[in-house]
């Protein structure tokens, strides 16, 4: 299943998916990765100085990253 959503930033088209899959082998390119982050009764969520809204964690994975260790280092940098 893929959860696709198109949407404009500051006059940029973007396009988020979502993908319920076990490998992302076959996705390229993975350019960002953002993650809902739990522990006990809390979520994970991050904001930088300069800007007013809150967002998920993440970012864009570093050359020879996968998924889920850019997203590791992201959230370890953000948080």
């Amino acid at each position: 299943m893929v959860v696709r959503d198109t949407w404009f930033y500051e006059g940029r088209k973007i396009i988020s998916e979502w993908h319920n899959a076990s490998s992302y082998k076959n996705l390229k390119p993975i350019t960002q990765v953002y993650g809902l982050c739990f522990y006990k009764d809390k979520i994970l969520i991050v904001r930088s100085r300069k800007d007013v809204f809150w967002n998920l964690s993440g970012g864009e994975p570093e050359k020879n990253e996968t998924p889920l260790q850019g997203l590791c280092r992201e959230v370890d940098e953000e948080a």
